[in-house]
């Protein structure tokens, strides 16, 4: 059985508690979900059954804060709270930073990374271009998978199906910042509609709003709406006809991912091509580059 381990947290971000539970299964008590009551709900809902993964589970967790361990542990039946860092990569196999602020990332992830322990990193990735350089070598030799769930959205599979041959234009749209979230959004859409990414014009301000050009497929348009109520909405049109997504399913995109992870695990190979999640925070990077020096950018400005 392949030990993960389990590295958190940051501010409004539950994803140790439901990618442990999603290998783990997880604790009925209402009360060791009293902060995320959105994920027992969906946890509820979807697991199909409270029974662990045979081939892989979250052993270790380590958090900056013991309490927080203990709740995670508690939740999501993780057996052994880690007093380090040091200690969760003597013990462990592999390892999930399930931490969302993207300052603190290589930091934590370095250590594991060149010890040749598989990591996944929650996204974004990374926003700065130097450390998407580290990283490339480890995303490409298998050690290393970093992607929003969304890139595996459920309700994307029949959408990405009658849409694709002949798509012209989508439109998405998602709550929060373009730093943290626009990522959800370019996973999806180019999970979806798998174009090259020549270039990026955005603009800042209430909503943060980017155009994104795409090689011989069709325009794409990413808005970020800052506060708002929950939206991770995209829309798709052709000559002929407009389709509507709005992705609600987090536990099915949240599943897949930690089973493409696992593979990666088990194989040493990468199984989400590299070139995506590059291209993705490269256009992350763009769209920053942008909006401060108003001007479109191309991505092929961001050599590696």
């Amino acid at each position: 059985m392949v030990k993960l381990g389990i590295i958190g947290t940051s501010p409004f971000n539950g994803h140790p508690y439901s990618f442990s539970a999603i290998f783990n299964g997880y604790s009925k008590e209402r009360n060791h979900w009293s902060q995320w009551e959105g994920i027992y709900d969906y946890l509820n809902k979807y697991f199909p059954e409270n029974l662990p993964n045979a081939e892989a589970q979250v052993t270790h967790v380590w958090t900056q804060n013991p309490q927080e361990s203990m709740k995670i542990a508690s939740a999501s039946n993780v057996e052994k709270v880690c007093d380090s860092l040091e200690q969760l990569q003597k013990e462990v196999d592999a390892v999930i930073l399930a931490r969302d602020d993207f300052e603190t990332h290589l930091e934590i992830a370095k250590p594991f990374l060149e010890k040749g322990l598989p990591v996944f990193i929650d996204k974004p990735l990374t926003i700065n271009l130097n450390e998407l350089k580290f990283y490339q070598n480890y995303l490409e030799d298998g050690l290393l998978m970093s992607c929003s769930g969304l890139y595996y959205a459920k309700e994307l599979d029949k959408f990405t199906k009658e849409m694709r041959s002949d798509c012209k234009f989508v439109d998405a749209t998602v709550l929060n910042s373009w730093e943290k979230y626009g990522v959800h959004m370019l996973d999806a859409a180019l999970s979806s509609f798998d174009y090259k990414v020549t270039s990026v014009t955005a603009q800042g301000g209430q909503c943060f709003k980017s155009s994104i050009r795409c090689e011989s497929g069709p325009d794409l348009v990413v808005t970020s709406l800052g506060t708002a109520p929950k939206t991770f909405n995209i829309r798709a049109w052709t000559e002929t006809e407009k389709q509507e997504v709005e992705i609600s399913n987090n536990y099915a995109a949240f599943k897949k991912t930690m089973s493409v992870f696992q593979e990666m695990v088990m194989k040493r190979q990468p199984i989400l091509k590299p070139e995506h999640t590059i291209q993705t925070v490269k256009t992350l990077i763009a769209g920053n580059m942008s909006a401060d020096e108003k001007r479109e950018v191309g991505l092929d400005e961001l050599t590696l």
